[in-house]
């Protein structure tokens, strides 16, 4: 067990030694790129942006009659999409008032539930009532015939 721990230390040694090995060579390589790398020099970079030839445009017209074209052309096809958007906007508009707004929907479908629960309500009312009126003649009944069958054995 102890000469696991040894070897495994050893390694864990070995392995650190190499990454500091690795470490300063790519330091090392680093400095002496940056040594071999030309200065930069500013006022070239900039004599060279000065010196560059401007584009040339592809067509006779001016660089600002192309910019109002291109403002034209944008104009024009914003004006032809906001026309598009009205135009469907108009036939929406004649499609709802031909099938209703959604508010009238929803307050019919109202009604038609109210009601039909109302009725409901009134015909389970109904309903008590008339029971609880044949329960006392069910019970005038019985209490007679009762009487009755009490009367027959009395005579009898």
């Amino acid at each position: 067990m102890q000469l696991i721990v040894q070897v495994v230390g050893a390694e864990t040694n070995e392995v650190q030694i190499h990454q500091l090995d690795f470490v300063s060579e790519r330091k090392r390589w680093e400095a002496a790129k940056a040594r071999q790398a030309p200065l930069e020099d500013d006022d070239m970079i900039e004599e060279a942006i000065e010196d560059a030839p401007l584009p040339q445009w592809t067509n006779d017209a001016s660089p600002q009659a192309q910019e109002m074209t291109e403002a034209d052309y944008v104009a024009a096809q914003e004006e032809y999409e906001l026309q598009q958007l009205i135009a469907s906007m108009e036939q929406d508009d004649a499609a709802s008032q031909h099938f209703g707004s959604d508010d009238e929907d929803y307050d019919e479908l109202f009604m038609v539930c109210a009601t039909t629960v109302d009725q409901r309500y009134q015909q389970q009312y109904q309903q008590q009532q008339q029971q609880q009126q044949q329960q006392p003649q069910q019970s005038r009944r019985m209490a007679e015939e009762t009487h009755d069958m009490d009367m027959d054995m009395t005579d009898g």
